[in-house]
C-alpha cells in the first residue's frame, strides 16, 4: 500500500508541477497578455491585478520546481494546493456571474470557462491538499 501511495503522490506532484511550470512559462514570456486575463476575472481591482500578475507566475515556477525536486514536499503540495483551490474558486466566481471568459491558464491557448475546467481544477486542488495533509514531514523522513 506505501508504493501505491509513494506512487500516487509522485504522480500527483508531478501533474501539479507540469501544470504551474508550464504555465508560468507562458506567463512570463508574455506577462501583458496574462495581466489582461487576470483583469478580465474582475476580481480585483487595477493596482491588486497588476501585484497578481506580476507574483503569482514566478510564485508558480518556485512551487512546481518544489514539486518536481521533491524538496519541501509537504509545503510545495499545501502551496500548489492553494493556488488549485483559489483558481477553482475565482472560475467559479465568473461562472456563477455569468460572464464567459477564457480561463487565462496557459495564454492564448487557455480554454474558456466552464463548469468542467472548474470543476477540473477545484477537485486537483483538492487532491493536493489531502495529499500535502497526508505527506510525511520532512523530520520524520530524515531520520
Amino acid at each position: 500500500m506505501e508504493v501505491l501511495s509513494s506512487a500516487f503522490n509522485w504522480f500527483l506532484r508531478s501533474a501539479a508541477a507540469a501544470l504551474l511550470v508550464s504555465s508560468a512559462v507562458l506567463h512570463l514570456t508574455n506577462p501583458y497578455f496574462f495581466l489582461g486575463s487576470v483583469l478580465r476575472y474582475e476580481l480585483t481591482g487595477p493596482t491588486l491585478s497588476m501585484f497578481i500578475a506580476t507574483v503569482l507566475p514566478a510564485a508558480s515556477l518556485v512551487v512546481g520546481c518544489l514539486l518536481v525536486l521533491g524538496f519541501w514536499q509537504r509545503i510545495g503540495l499545501m502551496i500548489a494546493a492553494f493556488l488549485f483551490i483559489v483558481f477553482g474558486i475565482a472560475q467559479w466566481s465568473v461562472l456563477l456571474s455569468g460572464r464567459i471568459i477564457a480561463c487565462g491558464c496557459f495564454g492564448a491557448f487557455s480554454e474558456v470557462i466552464s463548469p468542467v475546467t472548474a470543476g477540473i481544477v477545484s477537485v486537483f486542488g483538492m487532491m493536493l491538499l489531502v495529499t500535502g495533509l497526508c505527506a510525511e514531514p520532512w523530520s520524520q523522513r530524515v531520520r
